[in-house]
Formats: structure tokens, C-alpha cells, sequence
């Protein structure tokens, strides 16, 4: 799947993101390919391709997300230890219905920061969301949730695939990273 020129950031056992640029990748529009790999499951349609100048703006956000003070990053009271089913209500409900009364608390405490999927066709069959534990402890320790969620054809609809914990401190360093690589080019 990958070759020589993928470059891989982080640890694909836990966390990582893997990227190539085409040999011909168009200058500024950056054709190439990215996934995200977590505990060995590629997530994305690495084959398929993108302009990965458009996915900066993605990283920039997920980076940005992890740093919002006002929003206290991606912790919310209880969020961390949430059953799945409820926790993905509360987090999902807001782009979806806006009759829900989870709809007008979830935007007055904006819950698009959980969402770390990359906004693609590469990522279009998964939804992936990242939760901050809320203990008050120090950044280097502080552990994170990794929720990915898969579209089944047969129901259209989208059905957990796994959970992963993670360090955030390190999540946030891999996307700061390629962040940095990519907005380099």
C-alpha cells in the first residue's frame, strides 16, 4: 500500500498520519495522497487521491481545535467517559437536526471541535472524533479518545468500528507536524 515516498508521522500502533505527493503533484495544489493509520487500521481511501492543499485547512482547524482556550480544546464535562451511543448524540446531533435540543447546546459550546475527520472524498465512508479526558491534569499526560465510525452501505448509515486511547499531547504534535510539512510546500 505504501512505498518509499510515503512519509508516515507517529506510530502506526497507535497514531499516525501518512502522506505522498504524486511525482507530478501540480505545484501549489499539491496532489498526492493521506490517511490517517490508528492501532494499524488505515483510515481513508489512501488510493484514491486528493489535493492535499486542501487539506491543510483541515489541519490547521484539528490543530487549532486542540488549542481553543475559549472551548477548553476537545474536553466537555463528562464527555470522556461517555457511553459511545450517547456520546455520538450529543456530538453528531448538531450538523444533523436542528429541531433536537441537543442542536442549539451543541452549537452555543461548539461540538464540530471532536470532529478531526478530514473534510474529503477520501474520508467520506468514516467519521472520526476525538474526545480530551476533562481531569485537570498536566498537557503531557492528558489521555484521548479516538472514536471511528464507519458508513455501511446496506442501512446508509454510519455504525462504530472501534475506540482507541491515545496520548493528546502526542495527537496534537503528529497533526502539527504534517501541518507544518504540508503548509511548507
Amino acid at each position: 500500500m505504501f512505498d518509499k515516498n510515503t512519509i508516515i508521522m507517529g506510530n502506526p500502533k497507535n497514531f499516525a498520519i501518512a502522506y505522498a505527493l504524486n511525482e507530478d503533484h501540480g505545484g501549489k495544489w499539491l496532489f498526492g495522497k493521506i490517511c490517517y493509520i490508528i492501532n494499524d487500521i488505515v483510515i481513508g481511501d489512501w488510493e484514491a487521491g486528493t489535493t492535499l492543499c486542501t487539506i491543510v485547512s483541515d489541519f490547521s482547524r484539528i490543530h487549532g481545535d486542540s488549542r481553543n482556550e475559549y472551548y477548553h480544546g476537545r474536553k466537555e464535562d463528562g464527555f470522556f467517559n461517555m457511553p459511545i451511543p450517547e456520546l455520538l448524540r450529543h456530538i453528531d446531533e448538531y450538523k444533523n437536526d436542528k429541531s433536537s435540543p441537543i442542536y442549539s447546546t451543541a452549537n452555543d459550546r461548539c461540538y464540530a471541535r471532536f470532529d478531526i475527520t478530514l473534510d474529503d472524498t477520501i474520508m467520506e465512508d468514516w467519521k472520526v472524533y476525538l474526545v480530551e479526558d476533562e481531569k485537570n491534569v498536566e498537557d503531557s499526560k492528558r489521555q484521548a479518545r479516538i472514536i471511528v465510525l464507519g458508513y455501511v452501505e446496506s442501512s446508509k448509515t454510519f455504525d462504530f468500528l472501534f475506540e482507541y486511547y491515545i496520548r493528546n499531547e502526542e495527537f496534537c504534535a503528529i497533526v502539527e507536524r504534517v501541518y507544518h510539512d504540508l503548509y511548507a510546500f
